[in-house]
């Protein structure tokens, strides 16, 4: 807090605090083109509640009103931007799987004797 004195018997005190962010309405992905969620998002309310009052008003008489301004809302409101995954690591892309044959496509050998009688070959 700070404290200023500007004449003789004035003094104001303010208070410095961070501003606020700014707020944008824009709409999200949601049912309808996105405005009902971007309303909901924007007055931290429920796009449902916003949806069936959206109805209700229509349906008590609203009917010209409603349809043209929510449609004049989806033209106006800019869509929020999509945030992208970032892009996946080469490490995750890459795989090492040891039943894979030498290099060369040449047959892996064993280290030892093979007991098994489909690895005979004939001379």
């Amino acid at each position: 807090m700070e404290t200023t004195k500007t004449s003789a018997n004035d003094t104001t005190t303010s208070t410095s605090a961070a501003p606020a962010p700014v707020r944008r309405l824009e709409r999200t992905e949601g049912k309808f083109g996105g405005v009902a969620a971007g309303l909901g998002e924007h007055f931290d309310l429920d796009p449902t509640m916003i949806r069936l009052g959206l109805v209700a008003v229509t349906l008590l008489g609203g009917f010209p009103v409603v349809p043209v301004a929510y449609l004049a809302a989806w033209a106006i409101i800019p869509k929020q931007p999509s945030v992208a995954p970032p892009p996946p690591r080469y490490a995750d892309l890459v795989t090492i799987d040891d039943s894979v044959g030498a290099p060369f496509g040449e047959e892996p050998t064993s280290s030892g004797g093979s007991t098994d009688a489909s690895d005979t070959t004939a001379p």
